[in-house]
């Protein structure tokens, strides 16, 4: 795990949460806007990512002792903390909201996984018959999650991105998404911001939307990005996308008595 120190006085620290089969590394343009506007960022590589060739076989529990580790080193920084979490990260953040306390100022959630529009291929039909150890490619093309030539130029040259899991990743997944759904376990009342995109051809927002809302937080704020992909941080308008989250972040630490210049 990695430490971004501000640009000056630190008003705030960010825990990033990336996605799943990327790496920290597809997040540097964000994290340099975030320590240039006065925040610390902490971030790092879930188990089994950043690893050349790598077949998807780690367990869910292994990613949330992760995300735990993560909230203990934003906590140690004494400054209010958010989460961020993109994809199947978000996913870990809400799991994470519904099982613990967290003691964060606010958590932004970008296109997190509820539901999978874009299953591996053969995985519906198939995947109560087959072997756990089966390996599935899930096809997550870079066109497919993001329209800026850079970022699908970064995701074909990158040697640890690796889009196949073993069907027993992608079973439990599935069972983590619907445990989330289904739970019965109080949720975390926190501010958040759930930014999602309107041409999401990898996850179904309307899901996670409909799901959020029944919540009946004290804050959440709804943002769909009408004409971006699912790397909503990777997209071509990510000074907008910035621009929100970074407004978000300012509105909740002046409800907590901080002055934001």
């Amino acid at each position: 795990m990695w430490k971004w120190e501000a640009e000056g006085e630190a008003k705030a620290v960010v825990g990033i949460v990336h996605g799943a089969y990327e790496n920290h590394e597809y997040y540097a343009w964000f994290i340099e806007r975030l320590r240039k506007n006065g925040f610390h960022i902490i971030a790092g590589d879930l188990p089994g990512h950043r690893i050349p060739k790598h077949i998807h076989k780690e367990s869910f529990s292994s990613y949330m002792t992760y995300v735990e580790k993560l909230v203990k080193v934003c906590e140690a920084e004494q400054l209010p903390f958010f989460l961020l979490g993109h994809g199947l990260g978000g996913t870990l953040l809400l799991r994470l909201l519904q099982q613990d306390k967290v003691p964060c100022a606010g958590v932004i959630l970008t296109s997190p996984w509820l539901s999978i529009e874009h299953p591996p291929e053969n995985a519906t039909s198939l995947l109560s018959k087959i072997a756990s150890t089966i390996e599935l490619d899930h096809r997550v093309d870079p066109k497919l999650v993001s329209r800026h030539a850079e970022h699908q130029m970064q995701m074909r040259n990158d040697p640890n991105y690796s889009p196949i899991v073993t069907a027993g990743w992608y079973r439990e997944l599935q069972s983590v998404m619907k445990t989330i759904i289904y739970s019965e376990r109080p949720f975390q009342n926190v501010p958040i911001a759930l930014l999602v995109a309107g041409e999401d051809h990898i996850t179904d927002p309307e899901v996670v939307r409909s799901w959020l809302m029944k919540k009946k937080l004290d804050e959440i704020q709804f943002k769909k990005w009408t004409h971006l992909h699912h790397d909503i941080i990777q997209e071509p308008e990510r000074e907008q996308v910035y621009s929100y989250i970074e407004a978000f972040m300012h509105n909740v630490l002046r409800s907590l008595g901080y002055v934001i210049e």
